[in-house]
């Protein structure tokens, strides 16, 4: 990394650049135990990380309860028919692991996007996902889309989109670059 400095040509010889090289790695980690949960209070000495199979070392640790925010698109179309139980009971898992301080909105996609629940720390919409079915078209690229737009508005610094689907996109108006970009930019 190198420092630059502005100024009129007149103090130019008086310039002094200051190069720097650093291998610090940041390595954000999220623990769960086996039954998805998140862990906390961990201390460095509780836990390794590898590269390739070699212990490295850990020159500085941090546990940071940073927010998360997270858009769960579940595909209902009509492609999916078979496999919605499935979808539903993942996103329920997800939601289980998640923190109270965390943020989850819940999308359903066919041949529209519809928001099933806002962006909430409630884990109590089994009974919500439980009533989707599956029918129509599939707008993959529209829901990730929508999900990016109301991602980039929120305050957290972790944010991510989940996406329970086939992946078979028939019919959404945004492409699958742009629904990549919008998804990037959140």
């Amino acid at each position: 990394m190198a420092l630059c400095f502005l100024s009129d040509t007149s103090a130019q010889d008086d310039l002094d650049i200051i190069k720097v090289e650093s291998s610090l790695v940041v390595l954000n980690a999220t623990i769960i135990d086996d039954k998805g949960k998140s862990v906390s209070g961990l201390k460095q000495s509780q836990f390794k990380v590898l590269e390739d199979g070699k212990e490295q070392a850990v020159i500085f640790f941090e546990a940071e309860r940073t927010p998360f925010a997270a858009a769960i698109l579940l595909d209902t179309s009509g492609s999916m028919e078979s496999r919605v139980s499935m979808a539903r009971s993942a996103a329920i898992n997800f939601l289980d692991g998640l923190r109270i301080e965390d943020a989850v909105a819940i999308y359903n996609f066919d041949t529209k996007v519809s928001l099933v629940q806002n962006f909430s720390g409630s884990r109590d919409i089994a009974h919500t996902v439980y009533e989707l079915k599956a029918g129509g078209m599939t707008v993959l690229n529209d829901a990730i889309y929508k999900a990016a737009e109301e991602l980039a508005a929120r305050s957290e610094k972790r944010k991510a989109i989940i996406v329970l689907s086939d992946g078979a996109d028939t019919k959404s108006k945004y492409s699958a670059d742009k629904a990549l970009k919008a998804a990037l930019a959140a």
